[in-house]
């Protein structure tokens, strides 16, 4: 009989962005209300081109998705920012008490000659109440 594998966190996709340029557009957010505890946000990013490439990466969160709770940023909810030197994946932890039901990313890039990024976030985090 095989192990019961249902004390795993879940993975879920904040975002993920090929060849993300300037003018991309941010994310919608992510309902993170079914889940309890510590929530782990992994940011990797790889530069793809641009002259002195700057990446900066974000979390923000709100009640109702933005519809009349705007999107705010989370306090320490900020990546350290990016360049075109090669970076290891960048991990921030949020209590789930301490965030509202919804998180997104939002990402602002710089520089010179059409900077670009590959870009994903994840989210792994347990569900309050676990399947049996």
């Amino acid at each position: 009989m095989g192990a019961k594998l249902n004390n795993l966190p879940e993975i879920l996709v904040i975002t993920t962005q090929h060849r993300l340029t300037a003018d991309a557009t941010n994310d919608t957010g992510v309902d993170t209300s079914a889940y309890d505890g510590a929530l782990g946000f992994i940011l990797d990013a790889t530069n793809r081109a641009g002259t002195t490439p700057t990446l900066a990466v974000k979390l923000q969160h709100s009640d109702d998705n933005g519809v009349d709770d705007a999107f705010a940023d989370i306090t320490d909810g900020a990546f350290t920012g990016l360049t075109n030197a090669a970076h290891l994946p960048q991990v921030i932890t949020l209590e789930r008490n301490k965030v509202k039901k919804y998180v997104k990313t939002t990402r602002d890039i710089g520089g010179t000659s059409s900077p670009e990024y590959d870009v994903s976030v994840l989210m792994m985090a347990h569900r309050k109440y676990p399947a049996a």
